[in-house]
């Protein structure tokens, strides 16, 4: 491993990371941490930095992701940008990251994601955006993470999801956005998550579950399934039919269900 200990000036710049351009190119990962790092300039990563398989940019000041700011990163597997202040995540910020696997985004204020800013991660497997301030997911925001596994959008304030904002995601094997302000689910909102085996939405305001709402076919993988603390007052006929066979824990405590229809 390789933690840079430099003074950065509040950027990360190619001047100052090519002074250690030999031991980079040794090295597989970089952790450049709690230096009160506010940028990332272009071409910031280049030449021999990329064989650089893991980034680690945590607890820093970042507030903004250029277009295409890391370029030349054609061996990245793992980016994490935790804790951080970003408040958006612009069009094509990670875009010619097509190798990586895991990006965590955690810990940040992003409220708005514009709807290409995932375009190029075709191999990503994990996405953790928890503990922002996202409010929407829209049809597009996904569309090109064909190969996501793991998304977990917990602890934000989503109070609406589009009916096919999971559409293309699949291969998504668990999703979880608890800790949300979402009151309900459009019809259809998980239909094409055929191998879904995990779905958390606990401390939600959500206060019906009608038939439609998962929709999954009956071969579905489904195996937990949470929906505790919310407001749940009613569960329509037939709800969890298409998943009866694979269900295997179900968590409904702390509602309010008066009925079963």
């Amino acid at each position: 491993s390789y933690l840079i200990e430099l003074c950065f000036n509040n950027s990360i710049n190619w001047t100052i990371l090519k002074s250690v351009n030999n031991s980079l190119a040794k090295r597989k990962i970089l952790g450049i941490t709690e230096k009160n790092i506010n940028q990332i300039e272009k071409n910031a990563f280049r030449n021999s930095l990329n064989k650089i398989e893991e980034i680690y940019l945590f607890k820093n000041k970042i507030n903004i992701l250029q277009k295409n700011v890391f370029s030349n990163l054609q061996s990245l597997h793992v980016l994490s940008i935790s804790s951080n202040e970003l408040t958006i995540l612009l069009n094509s910020a990670f875009n010619e990251l097509s190798n990586l696997i895991r990006l965590d985004l955690s810990s940040n204020k992003i409220e708005i994601i514009e709807l290409y800013a995932f375009n190029g991660l075709y191999k990503l497997e994990e996405l953790d955006t928890k503990s922002n301030r996202i409010k929407f997911l829209k049809d597009q925001h996904f569309s090109h993470l064909n190969s996501l596994k793991i998304l977990n959008m917990r602890w934000n304030e989503i109070e609406y999801i589009e009916m096919n904002a999971f559409k293309n995601l699949i291969k998504l094997e668990e999703i979880d956005i608890s800790m949300n302000k979402l009151i309900k689910f459009e019809n259809d909102t998980f239909r094409s998550l055929n191998i879904l085996k995990q779905l958390y939405s606990s401390n939600n305001y959500i206060k019906i579950l009608n038939e439609n709402f998962l929709n999954l076919k009956n071969y579905s993988n489904l195996e937990r399934l949470n929906f505790e603390f919310n407001n749940l007052q009613s569960i329509q006929n037939n709800t969890f039919e298409s998943v009866s066979n694979s269900l295997g824990w179900l968590y409904l405590s702390n509602n309010q269900i008066k009925e079963l229809d």
